[in-house]
């Protein structure tokens, strides 16, 4: 598992969100996940800490899914990070575009 070394005032709910993220993830037919939603800390933080969390979370989540799964998913973040399969995305509507820009790629291969 690949972590962020930078600290982030959120560092414990960034984690907390990534195991939820990990557990899902590895079940069969896992098509669509939401984490580090805005509404559930704004009271408790500021919009620029709860974005600098979605940040670090996006990251980790997205190195995962190199690894692990590459060209299979989306992730994008707005009122929350969204993680979503290529097919549950072109399911609900998501453009062309959307699903171009946001599909995770596949690791670029080492050069000697």
């Amino acid at each position: 598992m690949k972590k962020n070394d930078t600290p982030v005032v959120m560092q414990a709910e960034v984690e907390e969100n990534y195991q939820y993220f990990l557990e899902a993830v590895e079940h069969e037919g896992y098509l669509f996940g939401a984490y580090l939603n805005e509404d559930e800390y704004e009271y408790e933080y500021c919009h620029r800490d709860i974005e600098e969390a979605q940040g670090v979370l996006k990251q980790m989540i997205t190195d995962y899914l190199v690894e692990h799964h590459p060209g299979k998913f989306l992730i994008f973040i707005d009122w929350c990070v969204h993680v979503m399969s290529v097919e549950y995305a072109r399911k609900h509507h998501e453009t062309e575009r959307t699903i171009r820009y946001c599909t995770v790629p596949q690791a670029k291969a080492e050069e000697d």
